[in-house]
């Protein structure tokens, strides 16, 4: 909206804000009886588990939590859980499996943590957005808005119900720098910037950086920047007539020839071949890229 417009204007944000970038995954709902239970291995997403009656065991290598109804579970990535019924009824359970870069540091604001990941409930409103995106899941069209939108409610919720804790009240984490590291690499790709560079403007060392990007995406920092930078140049090449030289030089690369080599190493085309095979020519990102590194290559590329 240009200034001169008239009326009261609130700034939210800038483009390159990175806030909880929910990406939704599955849901479903199912019971345990009696004594019965499930193991929930170790993967690299979360899970909102909902307890809408009966009673639950959780276990972990760490926890041992007893849950009545209604409450509401997080299990966080990397960590093995056993969940069980723990009581004489019929154990029945809402859950979602979502991803996102900020979730655990907007969870640990909210006062849920690794070591601390079931809340209570009591007037069941959690419960009831949480069954009402399950309903949702099953409505089309339009079912992944609906869903994002109470997702997000469901999170504004238990932030709403920890007004008072500050950012210095819980535990930073992989998650909370990386946003900052992100952030920064969308805004300064097109510069000549260094890991270093990345490190410290997320306010940590290059040792941490990289092992944070390990942690969370499989990758060293440098790769990710240069993974970064070669979806750029492919958006570029798909969508504008700009001469290979200057997108080149928009994604970071000041030499054109170098930049050739690295995305004909990535995506087994010239520039000039990736722009006039339409057919061929798809949107690559980091995922694209990513793949199981040795150890050799761990080494090679580590910071």
């Amino acid at each position: 909206m240009k200034s001169s417009c008239r009326g009261k204007k609130l700034h939210i944000s800038t483009k390159s804000h990175l806030n909880l970038t929910f990406n939704l995954l599955q849901c479903g709902n199912f019971q345990l009886e009696s004594e019965e239970s499930m193991q929930i291995p170790a993967c690299d997403i979360f899970t909102f588990f909902y307890l809408n009656n009966g009673c639950a065991l959780l276990e972990s290598e760490s926890i041992t939590y007893q849950i009545d109804s209604p409450s509401g579970i997080f299990t966080f990535p990397d960590c093995h859980y056993s969940l069980g019924n723990n009581g004489k009824s019929p154990l029945n359970i809402t859950w979602l499996e979502f991803s996102g870069y900020m979730i655990e540091h907007y969870l640990n604001r909210a006062n849920i943590y690794r070591s601390k990941p079931v809340f209570s409930d009591a007037a069941g409103s959690i419960g009831h957005k949480l069954n009402n995106l399950y309903t949702a899941a099953q409505t089309f069209p339009n079912r992944y808005c609906k869903m994002m939108a109470i997702l997000y409610d469901i999170f504004a919720n238990l932030l709403d119900a920890h007004p008072a804790l500050q950012p210095n009240q819980y535990v930073d984490n992989a998650n909370f720098y990386i946003a900052y590291a992100l952030n920064y690499i969308e805004q300064n790709y097109s510069k000549n910037i260094s890991v270093n560079d990345i490190a410290m403007a997320s306010g940590i060392s290059r040792k941490q950086l990289y092992n944070y990007f390990r942690e969370l995406f499989g990758i060293p920092p440098k790769k990710y920047l240069i993974y970064y930078r070669i979806e750029k140049a492919c958006r570029r090449l798909k969508q504008s007539g700009q001469p290979i030289s200057d997108i080149a030089e928009s994604v970071g690369y000041a030499n054109q020839f170098y930049f050739a080599r690295e995305f004909k190493r990535l995506t087994r085309m010239t520039p000039s071949e990736y722009r006039m095979n339409p057919e061929r020519s798809e949107i690559l990102s980091y995922h694209t890229f990513v793949r199981p590194f040795s150890q050799q290559e761990w080494e090679s590329h580590s910071i």
